[in-house]
């Protein structure tokens, strides 16, 4: 008795929902514009009017599922679901998002910030005399050169090995003496300067360093992007944040 009870109980709820009223589904002058132009960007050429119609029913068909499902709560508690539509929210407030172009004074501003984002790694192109102080003729000879030199001689005509390289300051060690690679990171550019080791002594010049923070006018379209991109970001979190604030969490036990 329990059995048929409860089997009229569940055929009658059934009956009271195939019969309810019709749920009502609008199709738009949009919607089907919307479908004609999937259906051409797919094959390429516009539908025939059986392939349109054909698409027009089967969209009325996954509507009314669609919206069915979302009538009955199925899209709740479905972490996949709640990812994409999460995903939606931050897809439509990116879309929202609006701002101008931001003049070179900002970007340079920018630029400066996020300077580790854009330095490139140093490099001294320098040349060197070496003079032992073994040979105790070292002052005398040094002072010699850095004459010549300094009248404008050429280094490469002075009779002695000139030596020479490009190099960043983490690949000296063990390529350069130590009190040389010291002060190649800060002697003026493009002058001789004289270096004092126990054993040797130098004539140093550093011709040229490369890297560092490179100007504006070079990087600015990845400046200019990255800007663009970090305010977005920005605008995108202060936007939803709103729209957490209007909903209040209480945690039970």
């Amino acid at each position: 008795m329990v059995h048929f009870f409860a089997l009229g109980a569940l055929l009658f709820a059934a009956d009271r929902f195939l019969n309810e009223e019709p749920r009502k589904v609008t199709v738009t002058p949009g919607v089907k514009a919307d479908l004609v132009r999937r259906l051409t960007d797919q094959h390429g050429v516009p539908p025939t009017e059986h392939q349109r119609t054909f698409t027009i029913e089967a969209w009325k068909r996954e509507e009314a599922l669609y919206r069915e499902a979302l009538r009955r709560g199925l899209d709740r508690n479905d972490p996949n679901i709640r990812s994409l539509l999460v995903g939606k929210m931050y897809a439509e407030a990116e879309l929202s998002v609006r701002f101008s172009d931001p003049d070179d004074a900002t970007l340079e501003r920018f630029l400066e910030e996020e300077r580790a984002r854009y330095e490139r790694p140093q490099r001294y192109d320098f040349e060197f005399f070496a003079f032992p102080r073994s040979d105790g003729q070292t002052e005398e000879e040094l002072t010699k050169f850095l004459a010549r030199l300094e009248a404008g001689e050429k280094p490469n005509e002075l009779g002695r090995p000139l030596f020479g390289a490009t190099l960043a300051p983490e690949d000296f060690a063990g390529r350069v003496a130590a009190p040389l690679a010291a002060r190649i990171v800060d002697v003026p550019l493009g002058t001789w300067t004289r270096v004092e080791g126990e054993t040797e002594a130098w004539l140093l010049r550093v011709k040229e360093v490369s890297g560092g923070l490179p100007p504006l006018s070079e990087v600015r379209a990845a400046v200019l992007d990255d800007f663009k991109s970090k305010a977005r970001e920005k605008a995108v979190r202060e936007k939803l944040d709103k729209i957490i604030a209007l909903y209040e969490f209480e945690e039970v036990p």
